[in-house]
C-alpha cells in the first residue's frame, strides 16, 4: 500500500516495492517492443509482468542465447526475449537447435490443421 504526503491521502507516494515492481515491467516491456512483441523462438505474442498470470507460458523472460554457465555474456546481444514456455523447454540446448525444432513443431501443426 501506498504511503501519504503529510497525512493527505490524495496524495499518494508509492512504496519502495511498487517502484521496483513499475521498473521490473518496463524493463521486460522493453524487451519484448525490442522483439516486435513475440517471442523469438515460437513468435507467439508475449505479456509482460501485470498483464497476466506471473508463470504463463507467454509471460515474456530473458534468455541467453549462449548460456552464461557456457561462457555467455551479459550483454544486450546475447539476450533475447522469449515466452517462459520455451524458456523452460530450451533448457541448455543450442538455441539455434532448439530455434529450429520449435519452427518445425510450428509447421507440422499447420499442415495438420
Amino acid at each position: 500500500m501506498a504511503a501519504t504526503v503529510a497525512g493527505d491521502a490524495s496524495v499518494a507516494v508509492p512504496t519502495e516495492r511498487q517502484l521496483k515492481k513499475e521498473r521490473r515491467r518496463r524493463r521486460f516491456e522493453r524487451l519484448r517492443s525490442k522483439f516486435f512483441g513475440s517471442c523469438v523462438y515460437c513468435d507467439r505474442p508475449l505479456l509482460v509482468p501485470g498483464e497476466g498470470p506471473r508463470k504463463s507460458p507467454r509471460m515474456t523472460t530473458r534468455d541467453h542465447l549462449i548460456p552464461r554457465s557456457q561462457g555467455g555474456k551479459r550483454n544486450a546481444d546475447n539476450i533475447v526475449a522469449v515466452c517462459y514456455g520455451c524458456n523452460n523447454r530450451r533448457g541448455d540446448m543450442p538455441w539455434l537447435v532448439f530455434f529450429a525444432m520449435v519452427r518445425k513443431e510450428m509447421a507440422e501443426k499447420e499442415r495438420s490443421d
